[in-house]
């Protein structure tokens, strides 16, 4: 057995259910990265300590995504595509990397201010988050797919949202007569932030895919 937080893992031979457990602890911890991403650009206080908070989480993704890999080469069943059943695991975990880089930019710039754009981007991560979340609790329900697709459509709608934030933010970083350092500090910060909105949109783009390959 191994155990994540509060998820207990069997390393008996996998079953389709330790696949979608694992999923499901994944979209956990990218949830808790986004609020907590979110609340840090918020507040702007005890920076430090919410991005290692972040960090922490970021090693419980990367040890989900790791025991995914681990029981898929172990398994001659998953519940759908192998390579699907990859692309999930790693891009759900991207999402929470990115999260991290930004909270870690944060922490070694001193973020002391709160800025409106970061804190939008943020919380459209979150959004997303909560979206694909949801999401992959549905895939367990082969009828849910039109609540999955649902849910793809506005994880992208908030893509889009991002998008256009970060572009506003950053013309308006380059027109302001900012210093030239706090200039390329924040356009590091807007675009890991953006970046996590990208790979939130590709776990969508998965998540479709296996739908529709259900159909």
């Amino acid at each position: 057995m191994v155990r994540i937080g509060k998820l207990v893992i069997s390393l008996l031979p996998p079953s389709g259910d330790e696949f979608y457990r694992l999923f499901e602890a994944g979209t956990d911890l990218m949830v808790q990265a986004a609020e907590l991403t979110w609340k840090l650009f918020e507040a702007c206080d005890r920076v430090a300590e919410r991005a290692a908070g972040i960090r922490a989480l970021e090693e419980q993704a990367d040890e989900v995504t790791h025991l995914v890999m681990r029981q898929l080469h172990r398994s001659f069943l998953t519940p759908f595509d192998r390579g699907e059943v990859a692309s999930l695991a790693h891009t759900i975990d991207e999402v929470v990397d990115y999260l991290e880089d930004a909270a870690a930019h944060a922490a070694l710039y001193q973020v002391s201010r709160r800025d409106p754009a970061a804190v939008r981007l943020a919380e459209l991560v979150n959004l997303q988050a909560l979206e694909i979340r949801a999401a992959v609790r549905l895939l367990r329900d082969p009828r849910a797919g039109r609540q999955v697709l649902e849910r793809t459509v506005e994880i992208n709608r908030l893509e889009d949202e991002a998008d256009t934030v970060f572009r506003r933010a950053v013309a308006e970083l380059m027109a302001g007569g900012t210093d030239l350092l706090d200039v390329l500090r924040w356009r590091d910060i807007y675009q890991a932030l953006e970046s996590a909105t990208d790979r939130a949109e590709d776990v969508a783009n998965i998540l479709e895919g296996i739908v529709l390959e259900r159909a």
